[in-house]
C-alpha cells in the first residue's frame, strides 16, 4: 500500500493521539477539545476505506473512492453524531460547527489523500505479480 499518502496520515493519527493524550492529562485546549477529533475523523476512517478497497477489493493502488461515496461518508457521520447521538444521550449536545469540520475533513481527504498511486500491479496472486 505504498500509494496511501502515509506523510498525511501519519501526522493526523500523531495529532490525533497526542490530543487524546493531553485530554487523559487534564489538558484542556478549547478548539481542539472541540473541533480537532471532528476535522480528523473523515480523513483517517476514509484512509482505511480506501486501503481495503485497494488491498483487498480492486487489487490497485490507482483506485479512488468517488466523490459520492466521501459526501454519504459526510452525510451519514453528521446525521449520526449531530442528530441521532444528541437525541439518545443528553451528555453530547449537536453543534453545527462539527459538520463544517466533519466537511473540511472530507474535502482534504478529496483534495490530498485520495489520489491515485503508481500504476503498478499489486502482488496478490492475480497474475500481475510486481
Amino acid at each position: 500500500m505504498g500509494s496511501l499518502r502515509w506523510r498525511l496520515i501519519a501526522p493526523m493519527l500523531a495529532l490525533f493521539g497526542l490530543h487524546q493524550a493531553a485530554l487523559a492529562l487534564g489538558v484542556r485546549l478549547f478548539w481542539a477539545d472541540a473541533w480537532l477529533d471532528d476535522l480528523l475523523c473523515l480523513p483517517l476512517i476514509l484512509s482505511v476505506v480506501l486501503a481495503v478497497h485497494r488491498g483487498l477489493r480492486v487489487r490497485d493502488d490507482r483506485f479512488v473512492l468517488p466523490g459520492i461515496h466521501v459526501t454519504a461518508a459526510w452525510l451519514l457521520i453528521t446525521i449520526a453524531f449531530e442528530l441521532g447521538l444528541p437525541v439518545v444521550d443528553v451528555a453530547y449536545t449537536a453543534d453545527p460547527l462539527d459538520a463544517v469540520a466533519y466537511g473540511a475533513g472530507a474535502l482534504f481527504f478529496l483534495v490530498a489523500i485520495n489520489r491515485p498511486g503508481a500504476a503498478v500491479p499489486m502482488a496478490w496472486g492475480d497474475g500481475h505479480e510486481a
